[in-house]
């Protein structure tokens, strides 16, 4: 999606809490007719600098029967004022002597109403219309749709979207009908908008998939409510204003040690590459000094590759594996008081020794610095009964879809339908900080909090992405960025390095390793915003 017409510091709500500030509104002295009033107005600018030129421009506004309908009809009558054609077809009975409706008849707006009764006469109808205009006003329910469009709604549906010209705009007021706006859900009539006005606020769904993916050009309206009464909205876009407070300073009389050191255990002999990823992803980021922790059978490739990098070599294919893992263990906790964060589990594989190496320095209770559990790490530890009771305080988590069913139970079909709300349950449940990786990443903290990446771009299903993505996190960490913000900020410069490379590089066919090369300026580009 990126942030185009995006506020700077924006909030994500669901509908109850856009009804709820409303009410706030209200309450401090702007009545609501005010802000219908402010949003038919904003609409009607909106269409007049996507279209340009109005005058006897043919406008359509499909009219539904809440406040949404109502925003759509002022928006009409503003529009008639500009000199368009505006026709607006009711599709639900309206009180003909409301103050609104008087307004926008006496504006010139040519009134139709639409009934299920005259059945197909009124479709003719409505196709007519559909044929002549140029620009479409979805206008039936915004925010207000809570089931699936069923009977001759959905007739009316079809029709838009089969008789609508290829030079026509449709401009979805708020929510696209369709479009179940507090999960990103799609209902089967779905109707496709060039452009959404979201008004006051951005919604769940506008940031959440299948949805943003199908809702065009996504514009932010300003309808007047104060922005004092946000406060209690848990739910964040991630933004370049937000993340580039994140960044440390960098002095010139620096040396290594001012940045931290990050350790990194993984690999295996079947993915060697991941640790590389990862300590290659922390480099970017900035930190002073990685080392990695690797399998024996692994040491020279790792040495190889990154040779930047101190590399520890560890045993796990021992067999009698327990004394060795202890070995190893003691030995990595002699050292660990040295280091500012610790990545686990990137590549490291589901052998019994692994197991047994995360439980002894992981779920022991020994001190360690602040923790990042990455792929198999999160599967070996899904397999300790009661974990998250074991976990080091401040640890975080950075499963996909596929490894969070593993740690809940919870099928990953229940997970993708409503991410945020999984990840903020598990959040708080497990007391830890969750990355909730895939399309729109979703970051929730212990308290609830949680933070929507504004990026979704195929790019970055490819394989390795996602121990960049740790790597950057324990990276940022370790230079003393506190854990929750290195997490918001690592998917944001993640995204962004994605969106680069597709749009200076290609469209597909990225190696992780792309991303590393791409990650310093991206982090450059964020001292923009905060110099």
């Amino acid at each position: 999606m990126g942030e185009a017409g995006i506020n700077k510091t924006a909030k994500l709500v669901t509908s109850e809490e856009m009804r709820l500030l409303e009410d706030r509104a209200s309450q401090q002295g702007i009545d609501n007719a005010i802000l219908m009033d402010t949003a038919g107005l904003e609409i009607a600018l909106a269409v007049s600098r996507e279209i340009g030129f109005l005058r006897q421009i043919p406008i359509l506004i499909l009219v539904g029967p809440g406040n949404n309908g109502l925003d759509g009809l002022i928006a009409g009558r503003h529009l008639s004022s500009f000199g368009a054609k505006v026709t607006a077809i009711l599709l639900s009975e309206r009180i003909p002597t409301d103050t609104i409706m008087t307004k926008v008849d006496q504006s010139g707006v040519r009134i139709l109403s639409l009934s299920s009764r005259n059945g197909d006469e009124s479709l003719d109808l409505l196709g007519d219309e559909i044929k002549k205009s140029i620009v479409i006003v979805d206008a039936i329910f915004g925010i207000g749709m809570n089931r699936p469009i069923v009977g001759y709604l959905s007739k009316v549906l079809a029709s838009v979207n089969k008789k609508k010209r290829k030079n026509s705009l449709i401009f979805a007021v708020d929510s696209p009908t369709g479009l179940f706006i507090d999960s990103g859900g799609i209902d089967k009539s779905f109707l496709a908008p060039d452009v959404t006005l979201a008004l006051g606020f951005l919604k769940i769904g506008h940031v959440t998939q299948p949805g943003a993916s199908r809702i065009g050009r996504l514009q932010l309206l300003d309808i007047g409510i104060p922005i004092n009464i946000e406060s209690s909205i848990r739910t964040n876009l991630i933004t370049k204003e937000i993340v580039s407070k994140y960044l440390v300073d960098r002095p010139n009389d620096s040396n290594k040690g001012t940045f931290g050191k990050a350790f990194i255990i993984g690999g295996s002999k079947n993915y060697v590459g991941a640790v590389g990823f990862a300590a290659g992803a922390a480099y970017r980021s900035g930190v002073g000094l990685v080392t990695t922790a690797v399998p024996r059978e692994i040491y020279p490739m790792i040495a190889t590759a990154i040779p930047e990098a101190t590399v520890i070599p560890i045993d796990l294919s021992s067999s009698n594996p327990h004394p060795s893992i202890m070995v190893n263990t003691r030995s990595i906790h002699k050292v660990i008081g040295g280091y500012s964060s610790l990545l686990f589990g990137c590549g490291i594989g589901l052998s019994r020794q692994s197991g047994i190496m995360l439980e002894d320095l992981l779920l022991s209770g020994i001190e360690l610095p602040p923790v990042v559990l990455d792929a198999d790490g999160l599967n070996l530890m899904s397999k300790v009964g009661n974990w998250w009771e074991r976990l080091p305080s401040g640890a975080l988590l950075t499963p996909h879809p596929g490894e969070m069913s593993t740690l809940t139970g919870e099928k990953i079909s229940e997970i993708q339908s409503d991410r945020q709300s999984f990840c903020r349950y598990y959040a708080q449940k497990w007391n830890t900080t969750i990355v909730l990786k895939g399309a729109n990443t979703v970051i929730s903290s212990p308290s609830g909090e949680t933070w929507v990446s504004p990026w979704a771009d195929p790019v970055l299903s490819a394989a390795g992405t996602g121990d960049v993505l740790s790597g950057l996190i324990a990276g940022f960490v370790a230079q003393g960025i506190a854990v929750k913000e290195s997490a918001i900020l690592s998917v944001y410069v993640h995204g962004l390095a994605g969106e680069q490379f597709s749009k200076t590089v290609a469209g597909s066919g990225m190696f992780a390793s792309d991303l590393l090369g791409l990650v310093p300026t991206c982090i450059e580009s964020l001292k923009e915003e905060n110099p």
